[in-house]
C-alpha cells in the first residue's frame, strides 16, 4: 500500500491558529532543499501539476509529476488539510471526538514537507485537537523535525510523545519509551535547540 502518514483532527479548526500554520507550511515550502535522498524535490498541486495551494481555508499539495518536461513522476497521494472538514456518511469521530485523515506519500521526496507540516500541525493545535502518526518509528519524523528547526527556529515544535515514544531496539523491534524519558528529551531540546540523544539515535537508524 505504500508508506503512509495519519492524523486525527477536529472537524473545524480555529481560524487564527490555522492561518498561522498555513503561513508556516508556506515558509517550510519556500526553504526546501532542491533534492532529498538523492531525488529532485519539487512540490506541485494536488494532481502533481501546477502550484501547491496554501489558502485561508486549506493546504493542498503533492509531489511533482513533471513528465511532460522530461522529469520523473514524484507524485503520490495529495496531502490535503482543510480548515473545515466536509463529512460524509462514513466519517465518524473517535472516542476523543476527532476525525481520521491520511496521506500515502510512498516515501516520495515531498514526504519531507508533509512530515514537517504535520509536526507543526500537531504543535499548533495540541494533543487535545490533533493526533499524528505514521508507519514505522519516530525516525520517519527526524528529517521533518530538522526542517522545522532550520526554517522556523524558535517557532518549531518538538515531536509529540505519541510519535517520539516509538523507537527501534537493537533487534529491530519497535519499543515504546516512557513519558519521563520524553520529558527529559524535550527539556534538553528546549535548552539546547536539539536533543543529542535523539539526534544520535536518528543517525544510527539512517
Amino acid at each position: 500500500m505504500g508508506f503512509t502518514r495519519y492524523w486525527h483532527r477536529q472537524q473545524t479548526l480555529e481560524q487564527k491558529r490555522f492561518s498561522l500554520w498555513v503561513e508556516e507550511v508556506k515558509e517550510l515550502h519556500r526553504w526546501l532543499p532542491p533534492t532529498y535522498k538523492g531525488q529532485p524535490l519539487r512540490i506541485a498541486g494536488p494532481e502533481g501539476i501546477g502550484e501547491p495551494e496554501f489558502a485561508v481555508e486549506c493546504v493542498r499539495l503533492n509531489g511533482s509529476n513533471d513528465q511532460a518536461s522530461g522529469g520523473e513522476d514524484m507524485s503520490w497521494e495529495s496531502f490535503y488539510v482543510p480548515r473545515v472538514m466536509t463529512l460524509d456518511r462514513f466519517d465518524y469521530p473517535d472516542h476523543a471526538g476527532l476525525f481520521f485523515s491520511f496521506c500515502k506519500t510512498g516515501h516520495m521526496p515531498y514526504d519531507l514537507l508533509v512530515s514537517a507540516a504535520l509536526l507543526q500541525f500537531a504543535y499548533r493545535f495540541g494533543t487535545m485537537q490533533t493526533h499524528i502518526s505514521a508507519d514505522g518509528s519516530r525516525d520517519v519524523w527526524t528529517e521533518g523535525q530538522r526542517l522545522c528547526e532550520r526554517v522556523l527556529g524558535d517557532r518549531a515544535g518538538f515531536m509529540p510523545y505519541v510519535v517520539w515514544k516509538k523507537q527501534y531496539d537493537a533487534q529491530g523491534n519497535i519499543v515504546e519509551k516512557s513519558m519521563t524519558e520524553y520529558e527529559d528529551a524535550l527539556s534538553d531540546w528546549l535548552d539546547h535547540g536539539r536533543n543529542s540523544d535523539w539526534e544520535q539515535n536518528s543517525e544510527e537508524a539512517s
